[in-house]
């Protein structure tokens, strides 16, 4: 092992004859590893590079995957890592797949949310049809499918005509509610969307 400059040269030993080979090679004409730190963090590195060497950690792990013939599922048997350029794709394929899901959920919240909507317009037309047709006289039972819609999508003081005077206050309001309802899960879809992107 050399340490110069933000580099350390880690020398090689071969392979002792009859040992196994784990590696993605079977030779190679280098007998040792060079690390380069452009940016610092070669001492720490250094650090825990004579930590790991003096507890033995690969050894230990490997003693502990070939006893156990047949581990269970409570064991503590430590399984190793996967590492370098495999690791690397493992993890991507695995946040591409947390992604995909995410996505899922998004878009399925999105249609039970267009479920409500299409729901709820329907029973509103309902109503104002009777409310022209009769003058004013709905059901309790509709009156309370319609409030029971209204707190799904989270309204629970529903804006009104009636409550604001001006028109200009009544649209403003309606639309402020409507932004808090659709918020949530349009937050949820770029979310998902930029994640995708950056993966």
């Amino acid at each position: 092992m050399f340490r110069r400059g933000g580099k350390i040269i880690l020398s090689l030993h071969p392979r002792p004859a009859g040992q196994q080979q784990r590696g993605p090679f079977s030779s190679s004409p280098f007998n040792y590893i060079r690390l380069v730190f452009r940016n610092g963090g070669e001492d720490e590195f250094f650090e825990k590079y004579k930590e790991a060497l003096g507890l033995n950690m690969w050894e230990r792990t490997l003693s502990g995957v070939c006893s156990s013939s047949a581990p269970s599922r409570n064991s503590n048997t430590m399984v190793p890592r996967a590492v370098g350029i495999a690791g690397i794709e493992k993890r991507l394929a695995d946040n591409h797949h947390r992604t995909h899901e995410t996505i899922s959920q998004a878009f399925e919240d999105m249609s039970r949310l267009m479920e409500y909507a299409r729901d709820m317009v329907a029973l509103s037309k309902a109503i104002t049809d009777k409310l022209r047709a009769k003058k004013g006289e709905i059901t309790d039972d509709e009156t309370i499918r319609f409030k029971t819609y209204l707190l799904s999508l989270g309204v629970s003081d529903p804006v009104t005509k009636s409550t604001f005077g001006s028109s200009a206050e009544y649209y403003k309001k309606l639309a402020e509610e409507l932004s808090t309802i659709l918020c949530g899960p349009l937050k949820v879809c770029s979310v998902s969307s930029s994640s995708v992107d950056s993966a």
